[in-house]
């Protein structure tokens, strides 16, 4: 008989998929999902850190381009403007952070110029087995200072670096502590070194 066919896709079935790529064109962005939902950790860490990847966090450069008028500058370092890749990666504390870490796992890196770029190079960087908590570090030092950022914005209550610094560890243990306990054992020892 008589049966209309999708020329869209293979089988001549319509699909959803193939009609929104008709429409708006497939995907050319590439996304480290890996990096953000596949590590385990609370949901709304993982959310947080995908809106900082698609740079929806309400940061400086985006509440001025929602309108809010203000001193555009870093809470964290009072200094730049605050965009989401200098607040996370570039700020000066928060670089130290970063340095902080990969002096944990002996490594040296050079930081990346934007989040979706660390998240890609990151993950399982140490191996599929060995890279539990490696996996959490972004997400959670990312977590840390955000908390940081809107502590200090409405209540001016500064951290220490060396604050900062036990606020992260902690987390990252708390985060871990959910998974394999060996490598947590192995993770307060590479902590005790420094």
């Amino acid at each position: 008989g008589d049966r209309l066919k999708w020329k869209l896709t293979k089988n001549g079935d319509f699909t959803i998929r193939s009609y929104y790529h008709k429409l708006y064109g497939s995907s050319s962005v590439i996304f480290p999902w890996k990096g953000i939902w596949k590590v385990k950790t609370l949901r709304r860490v993982s959310f947080f850190v995908w809106t900082a990847v698609w740079d929806w966090i309400l940061t400086g450069d985006n509440l001025w381009l929602r309108g809010f008028d203000f001193v555009d500058w870093c809470i964290i370092c009072r200094c730049c403007g605050e965009t989401m890749d200098h607040l996370l990666l570039h700020c000066g504390k928060a670089n130290r952070l970063w340095c902080f870490v990969f002096r944990i796992f002996g490594i040296s890196w050079v930081p990346s110029r934007m989040v979706s770029n660390l998240l890609f190079s990151w993950w399982n960087w140490l191996g599929k087995n060995a890279s539990y908590i490696w996996n959490l570090v972004p997400l959670c030092l990312m977590w840390c200072i955000w908390r940081e950022r809107n502590r200090r914005t409405p209540e001016d209550l500064d951290r220490s670096e060396d604050q900062m610094l036990a606020l992260f560890s902690g987390s990252l243990f708390d985060w871990a502590r959910l998974g394999d306990s060996h490598l947590v054992t192995l993770f307060l020892f590479s902590l005790a070194l420094f």
